[in-house]
């Protein structure tokens, strides 16, 4: 695999990629229960839960009826949630240590019955890509669990519960689902399918607008990583040469993960090369953005972006101009631990015609 890298200048696109995870967006945190301060209340504003996305905290029970949302950053911008769920809230003080945590979890939404499903639908949202965070788990209760499905999303449900394990973890406490809003609309489904007392639970949601649909077109499926899902790699800005203005964008990758950006003009399909856990979606002449801060951590939240500038386009040969009329080939490779020790895996291929 070829490689080279380059210092990048960062252009305009720059900007874009400081702002996506912005207040500018729309973004809500909801803490599902009664929420009364004498026994649970609401997280503050400086509590980011498994988003890692601190600001306003809405307190919400559900209704029949739209209730208007306040975003993260204090403003309400008409959007609104409803549910169709009619049983009662539980809270069980004293479980956890108390403090923001303990106010996310301790109080929630309750579905008494087995295979029974409510909906929570989200309206007035801008079309765009979002992340759902949805959690699911009553922390007295550690056998007790919920399937959560999203409609319209490619990852699949996803079953949550495991009381309070002492931090917030996938599938323990939430579920995460990426998701493109086309209508304004994004609904919920949180279905009981049991454990103790056969119940299901919702505490709250954190939604997270995460950029536009993209700019380019996704094709070769990855292999699920070790969190169980596909990294998803795409990209926003603008596919005009000369704005240079394009973000790629890898989600769903392991946390604390190393990874970077491959690129080629030559689609492919390589099943685990050097015993890799995934597939390699390039071929031909590839290029890595492994020059100076490129090579990035996922983090807490299983995700890296990199602004990059089309004037200095790794190649084998050295770095180039990206050309109008050229379509060219994206992956994501990261550090991941495989079944037998370390390994590593790919996310989707991504092709971006450019203009």
């Amino acid at each position: 695999m070829g490689s080279n890298g380059g210092t990048m200048k960062y252009p305009a696109v720059l900007a874009l990629a400081l702002t996506v995870p912005t207040a500018a967006a729309q973004s809500f945190n909801l803490d599902v229960g009664m929420n009364l301060a004498a026994l649970a209340g609401i997280p503050d504003a400086s509590y980011g839960a498994a988003a890692s996305q601190p600001g306003v905290w809405d307190g919400v029970m559900p209704s029949f009826t739209a209730v208007a949302l306040v975003d993260i950053d204090g403003t309400t911008p008409g959007v609104t949630v409803r549910s169709d769920a009619t049983s009662t809230f539980n809270v069980f003080p004293g479980v956890m240590v108390p403090g923001s945590n303990q106010m996310l979890m301790e109080d929630f939404h309750l579905t008494p019955n087995l295979n029974t499903a409510s909906t929570w639908t989200f309206e007035g949202l801008a079309d765009a890509e979002y992340t759902l965070y949805t959690y699911a788990s009553d922390p007295s209760l550690p056998l007790l669990q919920t399937e959560i499905s999203v409609i319209g999303s490619s990852d699949p449900a996803q079953v949550v519960g495991a009381g309070w394990p002492g931090f917030h973890a996938l599938g323990q406490t939430y579920s995460r689902h990426v998701v493109t809003v086309t209508d304004g609309t994004l609904t919920v489904v949180a279905n009981a399918v049991g454990g103790q007392l056969e119940t299901g639970v919702i505490n709250g949601f954190q939604l997270v607008e995460t950029g536009s649909a993209g700019i380019g077109t996704a094709y070769c499926m990855a292999n699920p990583s070790s969190t169980g899902f596909p990294a998803q790699l795409n990209a926003l800005g603008s596919t005009n040469v000369a704005l240079n203005d394009v973000l790629l964008r890898c989600t769903e990758m392991p946390t604390n993960s190393f990874g970077f950006f491959l690129t080629s003009l030559t689609q492919g399909f390589v099943m685990n090369p050097a015993g890799s856990n995934g597939n390699l979606c390039l071929s031909g002449s590839i290029g890595r953005y492994v020059g100076p801060g490129q090579v990035q951590s996922s983090g807490s939240i299983g995700e890296i972006s990199l602004a990059i500038d089309l004037t200095q386009h790794p190649t084998p040969n050295g770095l180039i101009a990206v050309q109008a009329g050229q379509t060219w080939n994206f992956t994501t490779w990261f550090r991941e631990a495989g079944p037998v020790g370390p390994s590593n895996n790919f996310s989707n291929g991504y092709e971006i015609s450019f203009l």
